[in-house]
């Protein structure tokens, strides 16, 4: 199948996923072209992993969508409703992009009322000590752009639930800024799918003797 036909499915698979999130169906947790080490939650409502590395050192809890992260070794947390997407940029970096389930898709101004993983947007930058007024902040420039995976998963775990980790704020603070937008237009698509098929290789072997 070309990668576009491909990445069309995958899409419209995931949204008829999210739909059945919002009719409260129970769903099978979905692993595709990924490498997946932790605790899967059981039941759950909505459980969406694509070509990521969810190592043991996850804890998981329910409707989470985790996609493009890379192989890893982290210690990372995430609440029911939180998810993760990583998009490679340029040839060395990675743009980190939390999200909730329920955050809205499209956002014309971020003001303090604005969701953001899960929080109203004032909230969020209050318990880290930021200023929601920024004008980076409020033209929804949330996402940083990082050198190194380390650096991914400090970033991660500040945004995601451990406000006053210092070292996830220092990366943050020294950090482009990318929107949501800007991600998209700037990540790099043969890294996404060079990565995609390595996860697929990986799990050849495993495949071959179910």
């Amino acid at each position: 199948m070309p990668d576009n036909q491909q990445n069309s499915k995958v899409a419209t698979d995931l949204r008829l996923f999210v739909s059945a999130l919002r009719s409260q169906q129970p769903t099978v947790p979905r692993v595709i072209d990924a490498e997946v080490w932790a605790t899967l939650p059981s039941p759950c409502t909505l459980l969406w992993i694509e070509n990521s590395s969810v190592t043991d050192g996850w804890q998981l809890s329910d409707e989470h969508i985790i996609t493009g992260v890379p192989h890893n070794e982290w210690q990372l947390t995430l609440q029911r409703g939180q998810c993760v997407e990583v998009l490679p940029v340029g040839e060395e970096q990675w743009v980190v992009k939390p999200y909730h389930i329920g955050d809205p898709v499209t956002i014309d101004r971020y003001d303090a009322d604005t969701p953001f993983i899960g929080q109203p947007l004032a909230e969020w930058t209050i318990l880290r000590g930021l200023d929601y007024e920024d004008k980076g902040i409020v033209s929804g420039r949330l996402y940083p752009l990082v050198d190194s995976l380390s650096d991914v998963q400090l970033v991660l775990r500040w945004m995601l639930n451990e406000p006053d980790q210092q070292g996830g704020r220092m990366v943050w603070d020294y950090s482009e800024r990318l929107t949501a937008a800007q991600a998209a237009d700037r990540t790099n698509h043969k890294r996404l799918f060079d990565q995609r098929k390595d996860f697929i290789t990986d799990n050849w072997p495993f495949l071959k003797n179910r």
